[in-house]
Parts: structure tokens; C-alpha cells; sequence
């Protein structure tokens, strides 16, 4: 459970009826938002019924991939939010046996979850370890990696663009990268992205 709190992502485990049997620390911040997803007594519902009905029908691929049909062993859901911000990203599967340890009761599918209104944040430390930055190197990668432009991010660390420049290519040289979008792709899927999460500003949410 400690290794599924470091993920960003949620990861839930549902049982047949929707009942969440396991919810990480990424998808309890999402529950208790309320956007989108929610808990009843009916289980996980979504604030769209259709979309409400297009889960149920995932879960129960995933219950029974055998029984073939459109839905079988899950899929993918985009799920509509009252607050009209970018949907949240759903991947239903059928449950694995190591997954389904963690949880009490009988878990049939795993949900995995990402709310693309928040942002990650690479935390330098990590940067330097794994990559021999300095921090000023980690500071400005992490940045990046977040979305941010070299421009603004030279805005945020007061420093001049030639220097963000300078910086950037001596980045490149360390993760052994060319372009920015290679070094945001290295940062995002090396193991430094499995840490906490915190809202983007766009959102103002509390986490």
C-alpha cells in the first residue's frame, strides 16, 4: 500500500456492486473532491449517469472478461466534471492476485486514475541523485517537467534566459537527452515521478 501511495496515479479496487475495497492516497484526494467522481451507497458513481453507466459496464468486463461483449475485461473512460475542467482519465482491468491482497473483501477491478488538472513535482533531491544535477540544474528541470516554458521558468528562478539556456544543455548532457520533450519524457517516466502530488493552480483545489 505504501508503493500504490507513491504512484501518480489513483488506483482503486472495486468489488462486483462498485464498493471501494482500496482507494490510494492520489484517488481519496480525488474522491473527496467531489468532481466528477463520487461515493453513495450505490458505490462509485460518476457525476454524469451516462458515464455512470459506462463504468458500470467496464467493472463488469472486468469481473467477467469471459463473457466477451463490448465492455469485456474493462477499457477506458473519459469521466465529465460539473466543474467543466478537463475530464478525469479512467483505465478499468480485471483485478491481478497481487493486487487484490490489499484489499478486504473480494476486489474484482482495479481502476487507474489520473486527474490531468494536476501537476507533478519532481523533487530535486531525487533530480540530483539520479541524474548528478546541481541544484540549479534540478530546480529548472523540475519546472519542466511541470509544464512550465523555459522562458517563465526563468521568470520563477530569476535568472536570465541565457542562463536557462546554459542550464537546459547542461541538463540535456547529464539525462543524455536533445530536446525538451525527450528530457520532460525521461523526468516524467523515471522513478523521481513516484512521489506526492500537489494541484495545479488552475484548479485551486485543497489537497
Amino acid at each position: 500500500t505504501d508503493a500504490l501511495d507513491r504512484l501518480p496515479r489513483g488506483v482503486l479496487l472495486l468489488d462486483a456492486r462498485l464498493a471501494v475495497k482500496f482507494a490510494n492516497t492520489y484517488a481519496a484526494e480525488v474522491l473527496a473532491a467531489g468532481d466528477g467522481l463520487l461515493l453513495d451507497r450505490a458505490g462509485l458513481q460518476a457525476a454524469h449517469p451516462a458515464d455512470s453507466a459506462v463504468l458500470r459496464a467496464l467493472v463488469a468486463g472486468a469481473a467477467h472478461p469471459a463473457a466477451g461483449g463490448p465492455r469485456a475485461a474493462g477499457g477506458y473512460l473519459a469521466v465529465r466534471r460539473p466543474s467543466l475542467r478537463r475530464p478525469l482519465e479512467l483505465l478499468v482491468t480485471p483485478v491481478t492476485p497481487e493486487l487484490a491482497t490489499v484489499a478486504p473483501g473480494r476486489a474484482v477491478a482495479t481502476v487507474f486514475l489520473v486527474d490531468p488538472e494536476r501537476r507533478l513535482e519532481l523533487p530535486h533531491e531525487a533530480l540530483r541523485q539520479l541524474y548528478g544535477l546541481t541544484p540549479a540544474e534540478a530546480r529548472l528541470a523540475s519546472l519542466l517537467a511541470e509544464g512550465v516554458g523555459l522562458p517563465e521558468a526563468a521568470a520563477q528562478l530569476g535568472i536570465t534566459r541565457e542562463t536557462a539556456k546554459s542550464t537546459l544543455h547542461s541538463i540535456f548532457a547529464k539525462t543524455d537527452t536533445r530536446r525538451q520533450a525527450e528530457l520532460v519524457r525521461r523526468l516524467l517516466t523515471g522513478p523521481g515521478a513516484c512521489t506526492s502530488l500537489r494541484p495545479s493552480p488552475r484548479t485551486g483545489d485543497a489537497i
